[in-house]
This record gives C-alpha cells, structure tokens and sequence, in this order.
C-alpha cells in the first residue's frame, strides 16, 4: 500500500489486537505526523459536474494524506461522504448544510402517519451519488490507502434521531416505548442491508474497508455509537440501547463501540456485558478532533476495560503515551496521537516498543 508501506504486517497486527496478543513486541500505536521536505501538491479546483466535484473532494484528501507520516499502525483513509451528502439521506433523512457542516432536519411529526416510510431509498439521487463516490473513491484508494464506510451512522437511537428529532424521540422513549422499539428494529434490518451493499459495493472494486476510527479486519468492522444515550438513565439504557448494540454487533465481525465523554460512562458496565462488542473507544473529549482533555484520569476506567476482556482505543497527547503504556497491559491496547514532527513520531514509536509488557 503506497502510503502505507507496512500494510501487510499491520494486517497481522491488527489481527492479533483484536484477539488479545501483541505481535512484534510493541503494542498497537497510531501517530500521524507532518511528513518532512514534501511540498504539498494542490488539485485543480473542478471546473464543473457533480463527478468533476466528486473526484477533487477525493483527490484533496489524497494530496493531503501524501504529506502526511503514517506512523507505527497509522492506515490512511479515505472519507466518503463530502459536506451536503451525509448518508443519513440514504434513509429519506433532510439536511441543511451550513459552513460545511450538515445539520438534520427532522422530518416525523407523528409516527403513525402514513407520509413517510422508513426504508433505503435505493431509487434515489443520492443512492446514484453515494454508488458514483464509492466507485471513484474505491478505484482511487486501490493500492494507496484505505476507504471509510459511513453506514455506522445509519443505525440505532442516533439515526432515529435523524428523522424524529433529539428531543422528541426522548418524550417518545418515555411516552410511546413500543413504537420506539418496532421502529428501531426496522432501521437496524436497513442498517444491515445498506451496511452489506455498501461493503460488498467497495470490496468489489479492490478496496479495503475502514469506520471512523482506523481500525481494520479481513471481514466486516465497524463502530457502533449511541451519543443520544448521554441523556438515558441507565435501566433506559438497558432496556433500549443495549440489545440494539447486541444485535449490531452479532451481525458483525468485530466492533469496536464509540463511548463519548465523561457523561456516559455511566453505561459502561452495560456495554462490558455485551459478547460482541470487542473494543471501547473512550473520548475523553474532544472539539472536532482536537483533544482538550487529558486520558490520564481515566487510567482506572480504561483499565476496567481491559480486565473485562475487551479492547481499549485512545486517543491522547504526545505526552501522554509513555505513563498509558506503563499503567496498561499492551495487550488489547491501542493508542492514538499526532505530533508536529516526523522525528518526534518516529521516537515514539521506540518509546512503545521499549514499554511494551504484559
């Protein structure tokens, strides 16, 4: 793989990770870095025609990731979807876009009204559109890098969230909970096609498959969230979100689940006893990516993780790395930072490999 040149071992490592073992003597380690003397190069704005525009959104990522050092089991992704085509329009949802970002519109008054349908809009423009992105973005990415699917954010309280709205999808938890559920196991049966036509539509032209999160294995990974369940007490966590993230999750071959911020680890005991979930991503938190938080607090949560034999994937500062690796097993661990320079990246990965232990 052109811009990972260590893509066959990382493929035996990853393989090992989510079965517990580390390979090489170092444990899983994600840092990306600015690589050194390489001048960005800059696409030719398109000049016109969806395609034209489809193909520079996957072209800029691409000169973006050519000056960018993937380190230790750094994998360089591709993203699908570019701003005013979120998936969730795969499923009827509406969206406005403001300064590149889009924003659901709800469009459910009343659950029980017969003006909409809850289905895949296969016969859709934007079905059209996502199957012309996957194409250029799978040919694209063949032999250089990986390709994120979106399907993760097509399933769940989240994505019903998408067509009823936050605030009226809690009322309905509480007012209406058998609706919620025959609703939900419908989407999540949606989810499930729109996951396989999506992976099998990507494989087919010889890409290989990542989620929002860089991880990988030979068949179907992804990560599964419930942001939405910051607000659920946790008996409402278990009686809603739990067997939905079971189910999900029986479906695929490895999962990893997205637990976002402070506020929700209040079900964590709840997702520990899920047999399918392999892996728990904590955010400690987080503004579009940048980390403001620090991981260390969180040593006996990410610890806890781990003695229940499930994976742990964090993201931290630079600085942070050496006191995770020593307070945690390297086995099922996985780091992630980014530093300013190659050559502070590439110490790290020494500094991994020399803390690496039980």
């Amino acid at each position: 793989m052109e811009l990972q040149p260590n893509w066959p071992r990382i493929q035996q490592r990853m393989t090992a990770f989510w079965e517990g073992e580390v390979l090489d003597g170092r444990a899983m380690f994600y840092v990306m870095a600015p690589r050194q003397d390489v001048r960005r190069r800059r696409p030719e704005p398109p000049s016109g025609g969806k395609l034209a525009e489809f193909d520079y959104f996957i072209d800029q990522q691409l000169a973006e990731m050519e000056v960018t050092y993937y380190g230790g089991d750094a994998l360089p992704a591709l993203r699908l979807c570019p701003p005013g085509y979120p998936v969730g329009m795969l499923i009827g949802a509406r969206y406005k876009t403001v300064d590149g970002v889009d924003w659901a519109e709800p469009f459910v008054a009343d659950w029980e009204s017969t003006d909409w349908q809850l289905r895949v809009h296969w016969e859709s423009d934007y079905w059209k559109s996502l199957v012309q992105l996957m194409r250029i973005a799978g040919t694209a990415a063949k032999g250089k890098c990986l390709v994120t699917l979106p399907a993760a954010a097509l399933h769940g309280l989240d994505a019903m969230a998408y067509v009823r709205s936050t605030e009226e999808l809690c009322l309905d938890l509480v007012q209406c909970p058998d609706v919620v559920w025959r609703n939900l196991l419908r989407l999540n049966s949606i989810w499930a096609v729109a996951y396989e036509t999506m992976w099998r539509t990507l494989r087919s032209y010889g890409a290989e498959v990542t989620d929002m999160l860089p991880l990988w294995c030979p068949q179907r990974f992804s990560v599964l969230q419930s942001d939405i369940s910051v607000m659920l007490s946790p008996p409402m966590f278990r009686e809603f979100v739990q067997p939905d993230l079971a189910s999900c999750a029986a479906f695929l071959d490895r999962t990893l689940f997205h637990l976002d911020g402070e506020e929700m680890l209040q079900h964590l005991d709840a997702l520990l006893e899920i047999e399918h979930l392999h892996a728990i991503q904590f955010q400690q938190g987080n503004t579009y990516g940048e980390i403001i938080s620090s991981a260390l607090p969180y040593i006996p949560v990410l610890r806890k993780i781990q003695e229940a034999g499930k994976c742990v994937y964090i993201s931290c500062m630079p600085d942070e790395v050496e006191p995770l690796m020593r307070e945690l097993s390297s086995r099922r661990l996985f780091i992630a930072t980014a530093t300013r320079t190659e050559a502070q990246a590439k110490e790290l990965e020494k500094l991994v490999e020399a803390l690496t232990h039980d």
